[in-house]
């Protein structure tokens, strides 16, 4: 094992250096760190925030095409084929339901795979030794 040196900041953040990377991060050269282990709830919570605003983006595009095609429904209802309610439970559904509904389904699915992805990461860094990345 290296000999190393704890280092701690002013936001009280332990962290452990080698030797070599303490050089390496004072002369400017390029650091290299290899990740082993992804902290499986962390990477849930960050996919499944993530995953919440792509469904809230999604949901108000959604929405607003939804409102688009209501508003032609309704301009349609002269057309006896056509039930009376067509364009206005299809707004209600589809359009304010988008906003609510997507933002929450994409959330838990942001959350369940971004957990599923961390676990599958740590299990084949642990068989292939880890992501290597260079950090200035």
């Amino acid at each position: 094992m290296a000999l190393a040196y704890t280092v701690v900041d002013l936001s009280v953040r332990v962290r452990r250096y080698t030797i070599a990377a303490m050089l390496t991060m004072t002369s400017g050269i390029v650091l290299r760190m290899i990740i082993r282990k992804v902290n499986v709830a962390s990477a849930a919570k960050v996919g499944g925030t993530l995953y919440a605003i792509f469904g809230l983006i999604f949901g108000i595009i959604f929405a607003l095409i939804a409102m688009a095609g209501a508003g032609l429904a309704t301009a349609a209802q002269n057309d006896p084929e056509m039930p009376r309610l067509m364009g206005t439970m299809f707004g209600a559904m589809f359009g304010v339901g988008a906003i609510v509904a997507l933002p929450i389904f994409y959330g838990l699915m942001g959350l369940i795979f971004g957990a599923l992805t961390a676990a599958l990461y740590n299990m084949v860094a642990g068989i292939t030794g880890g992501l290597s990345i260079d950090v200035d």
